[in-house]
This record gives structure tokens, sequence and C-alpha cells, in this order.
């Protein structure tokens, strides 16, 4: 996907907008894994690719979810628990990592994932394991379909921005490959200021940052509680749970981009 690029079209004349709201433009603001880069998709991709280029052996399903287990049991053993789980991280961000990230803890870190890596009949040397990894990092750049053509329509409409929970140097390489800047006024990311969603004291350093009144905004993501729930306690003027997966909340909800279009739209009417 083409990082992207302006001008865009004008949508503006479909929607009957008082001149009122076109001067005070909405602030909408995006989660970014599985909201706007289709993670899952991603994340399959990059363990088949670890599976294949290591040649493993042990059916590819089997080795994924044993990977995924040992990933996660060691971050919780290695890693700053408390802060590392506020700021909302995916274990394999660690091994994508080019700046020093927790060094203190990083390289027990790999060597006790590496120890349990060789159990699954990796036969390649731990240097090759780590760097295929690497290889990878910058595989972070596919959309979900039909959320370009939805960005580009609400960029004619409001400000956009993203809203992330992870790793600074991870996060804003993935705004960097979906080409994000170009059409996002502003970015952050939870790790560059030491919370993440849902904390209220991230909500309140993102509306200071941009100089923000919560009722310009609107949050949307797919996690209920960091994207919908929480800004709602902040009194911003919307949030809507993106995700094709019903939640027991009683919450604006879109199943898929022309849905979420159509909510987002909705707060012109």
């Amino acid at each position: 996907m083409a990082p992207f690029s302006w001008p865009y079209p004008t949508y503006l004349l479909h929607l009957n907008l008082t001149n009122r709201q076109i001067l005070r433009r909405t602030y909408d603001f995006f989660d970014l894994d599985d909201t706007l880069l289709d993670t899952q998709r991603i994340n399959r991709s990059i363990f088949e690719q670890i599976h294949k280029q290591l040649k493993v052996s042990m059916p590819f399903e089997d080795f994924m979810a044993l990977f995924r287990t040992h990933l996660r049991t060691r971050m919780i053993k290695h890693f700053d628990f408390s802060y590392n789980e506020s700021i909302g991280i995916n274990p394999m961000d660690y091994l994508m990592t080019q700046e020093a990230y927790e060094p203190q803890h990083m390289e027990a870190f790999k060597e006790d994932l590496w120890s349990k890596m060789k159990g699954l009949g990796l036969t390649c040397s731990k240097e090759d394991f780590y760097q295929v990894i690497m290889d990878l990092r910058n595989d972070f750049c596919h959309f979900i379909p039909g959320i370009p053509e939805l960005l580009e329509k609400a960029a004619d409409l409001d400000d956009l921005g993203v809203i992330t929970n992870g790793i600074s140097e991870i996060q804003h390489l993935k705004i960097d490959l979906l080409g994000l800047r170009n059409i996002c006024k502003e970015t952050f990311a939870s790790g560059d200021f030491g919370y993440g969603k849902p904390d209220p004291r991230f909500f309140h350093y993102v509306l200071d940052q941009a100089g923000l009144d919560p009722q310009d905004c609107i949050m949307i993501g797919d996690n209920v509680q960091n994207d919908v729930l929480a800004p709602l306690a902040m009194d911003f003027k919307g949030a809507i749970y993106f995700n094709p997966q019903a939640t027991r909340y009683g919450v604006t909800w879109a199943r898929n981009p022309q849905e979420l279009w159509e909510k987002i739209s909705s707060f012109y009417h």
C-alpha cells in the first residue's frame, strides 16, 4: 500500500454541512493496531515467514501458538511488567526494536526466549533467528481493506490523528510505513508518555499537547475500554467501537469501514 499523498477528493458538498460545522472541525482520533493497520493479518504473515525461512518442521499452527506463548511468558518474566502493561505492548515488538529498550532486561529476555525456541526444532543459530525477525520489521504497512478510502473522506471533514499504545519506536515506524503523517495532524504513542489508554493521564496529555477541547474530539478503535469507554469518560464528543465482534456495552458500533463512515458522518447530520 503506497503512503498517502495529497490532494484528496472533496466530499463536503455531499453532506450539507453548516458554516459553523465547517469552521469548527472535529478531531477524529484513530487507534492504530486492528483499527487502521491490519495487525492480525500482518502478525500471521510474520509468523509464516519465520516458519518458512527457518524451515521449521513443526506444523505452522502449532509453531505459532507455542511461539506466542513463549513470547508472552518471557515478556512477563523479564520486563518491567507494570510499565509495559500500562503502555500496551505486542511482545513481538521487543524483537524488532533497533534502539536500546530496557537493555538491562532485553538480553536476558532474548536468551530465555531462545532456549525455549530451540525446543521447537529450530536448527538455525540464535543470531540468525533474531535477524530473520528483525528483517521483517518493515512489513507493518498494510491497511485494513477499505480504510484508506475512509481516511480520504474523513480528512475532508475533520482533522485526523492517531492515539496508539505501544513502544514508541515501533508505533512510529508503523505510522511512517503507512504514510499516516501525510494525513494526520497529530500522532501520539503511549511509549512517548509512559502511560497508555485507557489511563486518563494519557488522554489529558493528548488533549493538552494538541490544544483541544474533548468536545471537539471523536475516538475510533477496536478496544471498547481503551478506545470507547475511556474517551467517553473524558467527555469526548463521541467514540466509535470499530470491531467485527459485538460488545456487551451500549456504545456506537461499526463492524466494517462502510459502517464506520456512516457513524462518523452521522456526527454532522
